[in-house]
């Protein structure tokens, strides 16, 4: 899975879908269907922002660059390859990776 990589620097963490600017997205990577004013509001908790659609001027990149959070925007469907919980790295061509699957880790966890 790939996009435009905006700031482009090696990251890693646990990704969670953006519903509610009001939940707890501190250090998560954050997945966006589109972009959203609000992101504005959480960019301090952030660690980074995939998002469906844009390229490298759309509003999603210019905001990520001015607060200087990494972010791939335009990967399209793949969107829907990645899952709340997923532990993922972005390497620095902006290919995403999906390190540790949370389908998999639950499942492994209720055979237990």
């Amino acid at each position: 899975m790939q996009g435009y990589y905006i700031n482009p620097k090696e990251i890693s963490g646990t990704v969670k879908k953006f519903t509610n600017p009001n939940e707890d997205y501190s250090g998560k990577i954050i997945l966006l269907e589109e972009t959203s004013p609000i992101i504005t509001l959480i960019s301090k908790q952030i660690k980074g922002i995939l998002c469906k659609v844009g390229g490298k001027t759309s509003h999603i990149a210019i905001i990520s660059r001015e607060l200087g959070i990494p972010c791939v925007v335009g990967i399209g469907n793949n969107i829907y390859k990645i899952n709340d919980g997923d532990i993922i790295k972005i390497h620095k061509d902006g290919r995403i990776e999906i390190v540790e699957s949370n389908t998999k880790r639950n499942n492994k966890n209720n055979k237990n």
